[in-house]
Protein backbone atom coordinates (compact mmCIF):
# COMPACT_ATOMS: atom_id res chain seq x y z
CA UNK A 1 0.00 0.00 0.00
CA UNK A 2 0.92 3.41 -0.86
CA UNK A 3 2.44 5.67 2.15
CA UNK A 4 0.08 8.96 1.83
CA UNK A 5 0.39 11.14 4.87
CA UNK A 6 -2.43 13.89 5.48
CA UNK A 7 -1.51 17.63 4.85
CA UNK A 8 -1.28 19.04 8.12
CA UNK A 9 -4.18 22.19 8.22
CA UNK A 10 -2.78 25.88 9.14
CA UNK A 11 -1.03 26.25 12.25
CA UNK A 12 -2.94 29.39 14.05
CA UNK A 13 -0.01 31.42 13.41
CA UNK A 14 -0.22 31.31 9.25
CA UNK A 15 -3.86 31.87 9.72
CA UNK A 16 -3.08 34.91 11.55
CA UNK A 17 -1.19 36.01 9.13
CA UNK A 18 -3.03 35.45 6.32
CA UNK A 19 -5.85 37.92 8.68
CA UNK A 20 -3.23 40.09 9.07
CA UNK A 21 -2.27 40.45 4.67
CA UNK A 22 -5.87 40.80 3.60
CA UNK A 23 -6.60 42.84 6.40
CA UNK A 24 -3.61 45.03 4.69
CA UNK A 25 -5.26 44.73 1.50
CA UNK A 26 -8.44 45.83 2.25
CA UNK A 27 -7.15 48.99 4.21
CA UNK A 28 -5.02 49.55 0.55
CA UNK A 29 -7.80 49.07 -1.43
CA UNK A 30 -11.17 50.19 0.49
CA UNK A 31 -10.07 54.21 0.08
CA UNK A 32 -9.56 53.88 -3.12
CA UNK A 33 -13.02 51.68 -4.32
CA UNK A 34 -15.04 54.20 -1.61
CA UNK A 35 -12.89 57.55 -3.86
CA UNK A 36 -14.25 55.76 -7.12
CA UNK A 37 -17.77 55.47 -5.62
CA UNK A 38 -17.87 58.83 -4.34
CA UNK A 39 -16.38 60.51 -8.34
CA UNK A 40 -18.72 58.13 -9.90
CA UNK A 41 -21.58 59.90 -7.72
CA UNK A 42 -20.75 63.42 -8.15
CA UNK A 43 -20.42 62.70 -11.62
CA UNK A 44 -24.03 61.57 -12.56
CA UNK A 45 -25.30 64.16 -10.11
CA UNK A 46 -23.05 67.30 -12.00
CA UNK A 47 -25.15 65.31 -15.03
CA UNK A 48 -28.40 64.97 -13.45
CA UNK A 49 -27.53 69.07 -12.06
CA UNK A 50 -26.80 70.00 -15.98
CA UNK A 51 -30.25 68.24 -17.02
CA UNK A 52 -32.04 70.75 -14.79
CA UNK A 53 -30.21 73.82 -16.60
CA UNK A 54 -31.05 72.57 -19.92
CA UNK A 55 -34.67 72.11 -19.42
CA UNK A 56 -35.09 75.89 -17.16
CA UNK A 57 -32.89 76.81 -20.41
CA UNK A 58 -35.42 75.17 -22.94
CA UNK A 59 -38.44 76.82 -20.77
CA UNK A 60 -36.97 80.24 -20.67
CA UNK A 61 -36.52 79.40 -24.83
CA UNK A 62 -39.97 79.11 -24.81
CA UNK A 63 -41.48 81.30 -22.70
CA UNK A 64 -38.60 84.49 -22.57
CA UNK A 65 -38.20 83.97 -18.69
CA UNK A 66 -37.27 80.87 -15.94
CA UNK A 67 -40.20 79.47 -14.38
CA UNK A 68 -41.53 81.12 -11.40
CA UNK A 69 -40.37 79.14 -7.95
CA UNK A 70 -44.14 78.45 -7.69
CA UNK A 71 -47.54 79.85 -8.29
CA UNK A 72 -49.87 81.41 -5.36
CA UNK A 73 -53.45 81.89 -6.29
CA UNK A 74 -55.60 84.96 -4.52
CA UNK A 75 -56.66 83.13 -1.84
CA UNK A 76 -52.88 82.30 -1.24
CA UNK A 77 -52.68 78.78 -1.85
CA UNK A 78 -50.05 77.51 -3.57
CA UNK A 79 -50.09 75.45 -7.12
CA UNK A 80 -47.22 74.49 -8.89
CA UNK A 81 -43.32 74.56 -8.76
CA UNK A 82 -40.83 75.28 -10.87
CA UNK A 83 -40.53 71.50 -11.18
CA UNK A 84 -43.40 70.79 -12.46
CA UNK A 85 -43.46 74.08 -14.44
CA UNK A 86 -40.04 72.61 -16.52
CA UNK A 87 -41.64 68.87 -16.84
CA UNK A 88 -41.96 68.90 -20.58
CA UNK A 89 -38.10 69.48 -21.05
CA UNK A 90 -37.05 66.19 -18.89
CA UNK A 91 -39.03 64.28 -21.39
CA UNK A 92 -41.76 63.91 -18.89
CA UNK A 93 -44.29 65.42 -21.35
CA UNK A 94 -46.94 62.21 -20.42
CA UNK A 95 -46.49 63.25 -16.96
CA UNK A 96 -47.32 66.86 -17.34
CA UNK A 97 -50.34 66.64 -19.77
CA UNK A 98 -51.57 64.54 -16.91
CA UNK A 99 -51.35 67.79 -14.55
CA UNK A 100 -54.63 70.24 -14.32
CA UNK A 101 -52.82 73.34 -13.39
CA UNK A 102 -55.94 74.69 -12.75
CA UNK A 103 -55.53 72.69 -9.39
CA UNK A 104 -52.88 73.16 -6.85
CA UNK A 105 -50.50 70.17 -7.08
CA UNK A 106 -51.67 68.58 -3.57
CA UNK A 107 -55.60 68.33 -4.66
CA UNK A 108 -56.48 65.22 -4.50
CA UNK A 109 -57.34 64.86 -8.04
CA UNK A 110 -53.84 66.04 -8.75
CA UNK A 111 -51.90 64.02 -6.09
CA UNK A 112 -51.56 61.27 -7.96
CA UNK A 113 -49.33 62.23 -10.31
CA UNK A 114 -47.16 64.06 -7.66
CA UNK A 115 -46.30 60.63 -6.18
CA UNK A 116 -44.45 59.58 -10.05
CA UNK A 117 -40.61 58.80 -8.37
CA UNK A 118 -38.59 60.81 -11.18
CA UNK A 119 -35.36 59.21 -10.93
CA UNK A 120 -33.02 62.36 -12.29
CA UNK A 121 -33.96 63.96 -9.11
CA UNK A 122 -32.46 61.97 -7.16
CA UNK A 123 -28.66 61.90 -5.63
CA UNK A 124 -27.28 57.98 -6.38
CA UNK A 125 -27.02 56.29 -3.16
CA UNK A 126 -29.59 59.11 -0.91
CA UNK A 127 -32.74 58.85 0.74
CA UNK A 128 -35.16 59.15 1.24
CA UNK A 129 -37.22 59.37 -2.03
CA UNK A 130 -40.96 60.08 -0.40
CA UNK A 131 -42.14 61.68 2.07
CA UNK A 132 -44.68 60.64 4.77
CA UNK A 133 -47.35 61.42 2.37
CA UNK A 134 -45.92 59.36 -0.59
CA UNK A 135 -45.10 62.20 -2.18
CA UNK A 136 -41.94 62.17 -4.66
CA UNK A 137 -39.11 64.22 -3.74
CA UNK A 138 -36.39 65.99 -5.30
CA UNK A 139 -32.38 66.19 -4.10
CA UNK A 140 -32.05 69.57 -5.73
CA UNK A 141 -33.41 73.00 -5.18
CA UNK A 142 -33.44 76.22 -6.73
CA UNK A 143 -31.67 79.61 -5.69
CA UNK A 144 -33.91 81.57 -3.39
CA UNK A 145 -32.99 84.39 -5.20
CA UNK A 146 -33.11 84.14 -8.64
CA UNK A 147 -36.66 82.02 -8.82
CA UNK A 148 -38.71 83.93 -6.85
CA UNK A 149 -42.93 82.89 -5.82
CA UNK A 150 -44.75 84.32 -8.87
CA UNK A 151 -42.08 86.16 -10.20
CA UNK A 152 -40.74 85.36 -13.10
CA UNK A 153 -36.95 86.36 -13.78
CA UNK A 154 -35.46 87.49 -17.51
CA UNK A 155 -31.70 86.13 -18.56
CA UNK A 156 -31.01 89.76 -19.53
CA UNK A 157 -31.81 90.75 -15.74
CA UNK A 158 -29.18 88.58 -14.56
CA UNK A 159 -26.89 91.50 -14.60
CA UNK A 160 -23.87 90.22 -12.42
CA UNK A 161 -23.17 87.31 -15.92
CA UNK A 162 -24.90 83.83 -15.95
CA UNK A 163 -21.43 82.23 -15.05
CA UNK A 164 -21.78 84.22 -12.34
CA UNK A 165 -25.35 83.71 -10.71
CA UNK A 166 -26.13 80.65 -9.14
CA UNK A 167 -29.38 78.70 -10.54
CA UNK A 168 -29.35 75.71 -8.05
CA UNK A 169 -27.81 72.80 -6.61
CA UNK A 170 -27.78 69.54 -4.47
CA UNK A 171 -28.89 69.34 -1.20
CA UNK A 172 -27.63 67.24 2.04
CA UNK A 173 -31.30 66.71 3.82
CA UNK A 174 -34.68 68.11 4.79
CA UNK A 175 -35.86 67.56 0.73
CA UNK A 176 -39.39 68.26 -0.58
CA UNK A 177 -41.57 67.19 -3.46
CA UNK A 178 -40.91 67.35 -6.40
CA UNK A 179 -44.13 68.93 -7.00
CA UNK A 180 -44.14 70.97 -3.52
CA UNK A 181 -43.53 74.58 -3.23
CA UNK A 182 -40.52 75.81 -1.63
CA UNK A 183 -38.20 74.36 -2.91
CA UNK A 184 -35.40 77.24 -2.70
CA UNK A 185 -32.84 77.19 -0.59
CA UNK A 186 -29.99 80.64 0.36
CA UNK A 187 -26.79 79.82 -0.92
CA UNK A 188 -25.65 82.74 0.98
CA UNK A 189 -26.08 80.88 4.03
CA UNK A 190 -23.62 78.64 3.32
CA UNK A 191 -23.54 74.86 2.84
CA UNK A 192 -22.66 73.91 6.48
CA UNK A 193 -26.27 73.52 7.63
CA UNK A 194 -29.54 70.87 7.54
CA UNK A 195 -31.44 73.19 5.69
CA UNK A 196 -28.93 74.79 3.04
CA UNK A 197 -27.24 73.47 -0.26
CA UNK A 198 -24.71 70.84 0.21
CA UNK A 199 -23.61 67.27 -1.52
CA UNK A 200 -24.86 64.37 0.90
CA UNK A 201 -21.77 62.39 0.55
CA UNK A 202 -18.51 65.19 0.08
CA UNK A 203 -17.12 67.91 1.60
CA UNK A 204 -18.53 70.37 -0.19
CA UNK A 205 -21.73 70.88 -2.91
CA UNK A 206 -21.87 70.94 -6.82
CA UNK A 207 -23.88 74.71 -7.91
CA UNK A 208 -25.71 74.73 -11.31
CA UNK A 209 -25.16 77.94 -12.37
CA UNK A 210 -27.30 80.48 -14.50
CA UNK A 211 -25.17 79.54 -17.45
CA UNK A 212 -25.64 75.95 -17.45
CA UNK A 213 -22.43 74.74 -16.12
CA UNK A 214 -22.14 73.54 -12.67
CA UNK A 215 -19.14 74.18 -10.11
CA UNK A 216 -17.87 72.61 -7.19
CA UNK A 217 -17.69 74.51 -3.82
CA UNK A 218 -15.93 72.95 -0.67
CA UNK A 219 -17.59 73.20 2.43
CA UNK A 220 -15.40 76.05 3.66
CA UNK A 221 -16.29 78.28 0.76
CA UNK A 222 -16.00 82.16 1.99
CA UNK A 223 -18.93 83.40 2.31
CA UNK A 224 -18.06 86.12 0.64
CA UNK A 225 -17.71 84.37 -2.44
CA UNK A 226 -20.94 82.62 -1.95
CA UNK A 227 -23.02 86.14 -1.62
CA UNK A 228 -22.60 87.76 -4.55
CA UNK A 229 -23.05 84.56 -6.73
CA UNK A 230 -26.73 84.13 -4.56
CA UNK A 231 -27.66 87.17 -6.09
CA UNK A 232 -28.20 88.09 -9.93
CA UNK A 233 -28.51 91.54 -10.36
CA UNK A 234 -26.81 93.12 -7.12
CA UNK A 235 -23.95 94.54 -9.07
CA UNK A 236 -21.02 93.11 -6.75
CA UNK A 237 -18.57 90.53 -7.31
CA UNK A 238 -16.97 87.80 -5.04
CA UNK A 239 -13.84 88.16 -3.04
CA UNK A 240 -10.53 87.92 -5.55
CA UNK A 241 -13.09 87.99 -8.57
CA UNK A 242 -14.11 84.65 -8.03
Amino acid sequence: MNDRRRRPGLTLVEVLVVLLVLAVLIGILLPAVLSARQKARQTQSKNQLKQIGLALHLYHDNYFMFPPESTVDQTGRMHHSWITRSLPYYDSSPLYNSINMKWSWDDPRNAPKFRSRIPNFYIPDVSPLTDTSGFALIHYAANSHVLRVNTALKIHEITDGTSNTILGGECRDNFVAWGGPNNTRDPARGIRGPTTFGHPFGDGVQFLMADGTVRWFATNVDLRILKPLSTPAAGDKPVNGE
